[in-house]
This record gives C-alpha cells, sequence and structure tokens, in this order.
C-alpha cells in the first residue's frame, strides 16, 4: 500500500515475513522490541514502513534460514 500524501510504501506482516524470513512469532517479538515500527490501518490492520524494513534488511549480520535444496 503507498500512502499517496507521504508516497510512503507500508508493507502487511506477511509481506515483511517473507522478505525477512521470519515466522510471525518473530516478527512479532521484532515488533514489540521496538526493532521494526508498527503501524495501525483500519483499527486492527497491522502495517510496517518499507523504509524501516529495509533499515533492518542492512542491519542484520546473521543468517535466518538455512537452503533446503542440496547444491
Amino acid at each position: 500500500m503507498i500512502d499517496e500524501e507521504t508516497d510512503q510504501v507500508y508493507l502487511t506482516g506477511k509481506e515483511v515475513s517473507k522478505i525477512l524470513g521470519l515466522s510471525r512469532s518473530s516478527l512479532h517479538r521484532l515488533r514489540q522490541s521496538g526493532a521494526l515500527e508498527t503501524y495501525f490501518m483500519g483499527g486492527k490492520s497491522v502495517l510496517f514502513r518499507e523504509d524501516n524494513v529495509r533499515d533492518l534488511l542492512t542491519k542484520r549480520t546473521t543468517i535466518t534460514k538455512q537452503p533446503t535444496e542440496e547444491i
């Protein structure tokens, strides 16, 4: 979703989970710890700003998911 007034891109929890390779519970822990800012739309819809997710990605130094296929 794009906020047309600010041109800010917002992502859903499902989108962020896929991007970060994290489960919903891990994403929830990031929200609670303040590592990932949360925005609410329509009461219950949790959204994340794209630039906050990008910042988190650039700061991460560990691999969270191992490949499942043999190389």
